[in-house]
């Protein structure tokens, strides 16, 4: 059990007095919860214990319920049947899915092809603008080429220079407007030339529009064509009902649906009659524990409701983490957080799962604060480190539920993560303890060494699994496990122990040139060979350094050819040592039951030494089974059919079973006595006790076969009485008489009798003995009804003496008035 939390630090009285009363609550709320977990199991194990008959007409009740469900079940079909056959429904669903998923690639290439229509009505348009304007500017053109213009450019300029020089005004101004013409002139064929290269450009942009318009047109044709095959399909196969139809088809929904509701509704009257049959059932004990269930969760109940108050009268404060920094908030081994609880007298429950933290206490919102900055702090120092491990051992390194993972970031304070199949740990937090986990981390590799062993096909029957856990307590390694499909031994540990066992295994394998086999015969029982504890087999192994593989019919050896031999001397030696032999003794019918009752075995008879024989001898043992742990026989067996007893075992010990057994068999020095005794006291007392708990005494008369000298007593019908035969020696049976005399008269002073008129008797015992039986459990009595011959009619008048034993006085009244009342309210 962990240890109680302080709350020495906690400065507030008044809280710290809360802290004490939710600790006590969670204490005595732990224990109502232990107490109602073991009272169910009680109840558990004494449903168990019910009559069958009892479970019979319960599982009519169950065959009746699934009956009903059936019915159910089909009337849902017959509903989902009205709307047409569901799997034509189905296809039909499937064709409407398809055409919408049709319909929704159709839209786009619609929008497409407008949109290049669009597209190429506007290049169009432009081509001819340019034609046009083509047209215009070669009307315009004077000269053949721009080569031309520039040509008379330079012409224009060499003349005009000269004309400047000798300052001929006139001829200037000619040159002047001679040359502006020309300019003009180039501008025309640059122009020209402009537009022959734009509508080059339009044409073949043209002309892949026209080819898109080409493929969409194809595109969309096909799916035209989907879209019409799918809508004639689902027009010819599944055409749409008319509103007759419809209306036809609610009707008859509404017609099913209430006889779904019928049946429903006797579903639920079943149910709550089987659960009254279930009460009724139900014995007294059954019912005490159900009424001590219900108070303990009245109980558990009360607490959690007082739990919740006081949690609520506690202040807190709960904050949200970021759940890499919730190891800087603990600190390594809690330190942190310990440290923040005595400064400022508050409780801190840190929900790694949740990530989030409860502050409780006075100083709640401070303590809230600090943490805050804390947090903050850390985030700003957060330092981050990869470490690689090998992901073989990615099991190990988590550990059972993630335990060895939480604890290292408890030690380190840390955050760590560790990503399945790849080996890779990521450590988060701050340097020094991100240093700190990282060392524990390589401690870790350190310890997980792995290495591998390979094995050839001659050493495979020898590898198993108990031959591993050997080598792996040998040699200290963590794990040592074998791969039969691989022929591969993997062992995993520290550095040293990984290198042993590598090493001893290796020379094992390499020395062991064969592997043996030695025949167990059919009489010698495989577990002499292994021995108590295996420490025969161990002996052996260490004797001769070969591995032995025992099982049920062979010894398979492994190892040198040497060593293979002394261990085959050591096995058949022991086989020689251990040879069962079986012999079989023949019985009179009248002597089964005098072989197979229990006896009380006498003190002085049993080996206190054998824990497990010593607890069954005191329970009660048969003849047959004193025989076999007093000679140490494997088998000492009653066989009714062939009338035989089968010994089994070493040949000395058979002989001295066989002869006393023999002795027991002819003993003729008994005595027989018998007794009238009336029929319900005899029923009281051979009634079956196993059922209230009671092991190896099975009956009340059992007192009366345990006496010493007795050998057998059996009870036989006689009319009304019941004969009770005693057998044993003289002084056995006339112990055995007083004794049995004296149980009678004391069942005598415990019965209640009454009479009922015999035609009513049928009233009393309910169908299956149920009205009877219930009675019975409920008051802890035994009713007795006589046998009648029910092939006769009674006579009007006729009258039956029920008896009633029971311990208690005033519950065998009660259950008198019970059996009154049930006969009278009979229905």
């Amino acid at each position: 059990m962990a240890a109680l939390k302080s709350y020495d630090h906690v400065r507030d009285e008044g809280v710290m007095q809360k802290f004490l009363e939710e600790r006590e609550v969670m204490k005595q709320l732990t224990e109502v919860r232990a107490d109602l977990k073991k009272m169910r199991g009680e109840r558990d194990e004494l449903l168990k214990k019910e009559n069958p008959k009892q479970k019979a007409m319960l599982d009519k009740y169950e065959e009746k319920l699934d009956a009903l469900h059936r019915k159910k079940d089909e009337l849902h079909q017959k509903k989902e049947l009205v709307n047409g056959d569901p799997r034509a429904r189905i296809q039909r669903n499937l064709l409407i899915d398809k055409r919408k998923l049709v319909a929704f690639d159709l839209q786009p290439v619609e929008s497409k092809c407008t949109d290049l229509l669009i597209h190429f009505e506007g290049t169009s348009k432009k081509i001819k603008t340019l034609e046009k304007q083509k047209e215009a500017l070669q009307a315009a053109l004077t000269h053949k080429s721009t080569g031309e213009v520039d040509s008379k450019m330079r012409e224009v300029d060499k003349k005009l220079k000269t004309a400047e020089e000798k300052n001929q005004e006139s001829l200037i101004k000619q040159l002047r407007k001679e040359k502006r013409m020309l300019e003009q002139s180039r501008t025309r064929h640059e122009q020209h030339q402009a537009t022959k290269d734009s509508l080059a450009a339009e044409s073949k942009k043209l002309k892949e529009i026209e080819s898109n318009m080409a493929k969409t047109a194809t595109e969309l044709e096909i799916l035209k064509k989907q879209k019409e095959k799918i809508d004639k399909e689902l027009d010819e196969k599944y055409p749409m009902p008319t509103d007759e139809d419809r209306k036809n088809a609610d009707e008859e929904r509404f017609k099913i649906g209430k006889k779904i509701d019928d049946v429903q509704k006797e579903i639920f009257n079943t149910k709550e009659e089987r659960r009254r049959k279930e009460d009724e059932f139900q014995s007294g004990p059954v019912k005490a524990i159900a009424v001590k269930i219900i108070e303990k969760n009245k109980e558990r109940e009360a607490l959690e409701s007082k739990l919740t108050e006081i949690n609520n009268a506690i202040p807190k404060e709960t904050i949200t983490i970021d759940r890499n920094l919730i190891g800087d908030l603990v600190g390594p081994g809690g330190a942190t957080v310990k440290q923040i609880e005595e400064d400022f007298g508050v409780v801190i429950d840190v929900r790694r799962n949740e990530n989030e933290a409860v502050i409780k206490g006075s100083e709640c919102k401070e303590c809230a604060e600090a943490v805050q900055e804390i947090l903050q702090r850390a985030q700003e120092n957060r330092h981050e480190e990869t470490i690689e491990i090998d992901p073989e051992c990615g099991g190990e390194f988590i550990g059972s539920n993630g335990s060895h993972i939480q604890q290292l970031q408890s030690r380190s304070g840390t955050n760590i993560n560790y990503t399945r199949g790849e080996g890779k740990v990521v450590v988060i937090g701050s340097k020094e303890n991100v240093e700190q986990a990282i060392a524990l981390i390589k401690e870790f590799k350190d310890n997980s060494v792995r290495t591998e062993v390979t094995f050839g096909p001659h050493a495979a029957s020898i590898m198993r699994v108990h031959l591993m856990k050997q080598w792996q307590e040998e040699f200290g390694c963590r794990l040592i496990k074998v791969d039969q499909e691989a022929k591969k031994i993997s062992i995993m540990g520290k550095q040293d122990c990984v290198e042993r066992a590598k090493k001893e295994i290796s020379e094992f394998l390499e020395g062991m040139q064969e592997c043996g086999t030695v025949h167990i015969p059919y009489n010698v029982p495989h577990h002499v060979i292994i021995g108590t504890k295996g420490e025969r087999v161990n002996h052996i192994q260490a004797e001769t350094k070969c591995v032995l593989d025992v099982s049920k019919d062979t010894v398979k050896i492994a190892g040198s050819k040497e060593n293979i031999d002394k261990a085959k001397k050591l096995v058949m030696t022991i086989i020689a040592e251990n040879v069962r032999d079986e012999v079989k003794v023949p019985y009179k019918a009248k002597m089964h039951n005098f072989l197979i009752r229990r006896r009380t075995v006498k003190e002085e008879h049993i080996d206190p030494t054998d824990e497990r024989s010593a607890k069954r001898a005191r329970e009660g043992l048969c003849l047959l089974e004193q025989l076999r742990l007093k000679y140490n026989c494997d088998r000492v067996q009653a066989d009714l059919p062939s009338l035989t007893v089968t010994i089994r075992g070493p040949k000395d010990a058979i002989k001295k079973c066989r002869d006393e057994l023999k002795a027991a068999l002819e003993f003729t020095g008994m005595e027989k006595e018998v007794l009238m005794i009336d029929q319900a006291i005899v029923r009281y007392l051979t009634q079956n006790l196993n059922d209230r708990g009671t092991r190896g005494v099975r009956t009340r008369l059992d007192a009366v076969r345990n006496v010493e000298g007795v050998e057998e007593v059996t009870a036989d019908f006689r009319g009304e009485s019941k004969r009770v035969e005693l057998i044993g020696t003289k002084e056995g049976v006339a112990a055995a008489k007083e004794k049995l005399e004296d149980l009678a008269e004391r069942v005598a002073s415990m019965m209640l009798k009454f009479d009922i008129d015999q035609s009513k008797v049928g009233r009393l015992l309910g169908r299956g003995g149920t009205t009877v039986s219930g009675i019975e459990r409920e008051f802890e009595v035994m009713f007795h009804v006589p046998r009648t011959d029910r092939s006769k009619e009674p006579a009007p008048d006729a009258q039956m003496t029920i008896s009633i034993i029971g311990e208690d006085p005033k519950l065998l009244e009660e259950a008198r008035e019970a059996a009154i009342n049930a006969i009278a309210d009979y229905k």
